[in-house]
């Protein structure tokens, strides 16, 4: 379903209803869309950890040179 934003704002509380139910409303402006309003999903996508490893970015020079106290309380596990 698309609607005008200004109609939207008038029909907000209908709109979520009908997105709660699995529709999804595209908003337009000047008939342009701008923005759709989809159902909520809390599955949340586990992200990969080493995504960027092997492509180029390296940390800061210096980057593991710190304070030699908190290193050594680091590596002690205190």
């Amino acid at each position: 379903m698309e609607i005008d934003i200004n109609e939207a704002a008038e029909r907000l509380e209908s709109l979520v209803a009908d997105v709660m139910k699995g529709k999804e409303v595209i908003l337009t402006k000047a008939g342009l869309p701008i923005a759709s309003m989809v159902p909520f999903s809390a599955e949340a996508t586990p992200r990969k950890l080493g995504i960027m490893q092997g492509k180029g970015y390296k940390l800061g020079a210096g980057i593991n040179d710190g304070d030699e106290e908190i290193e050594i309380m680091f590596n002690r596990g205190e």
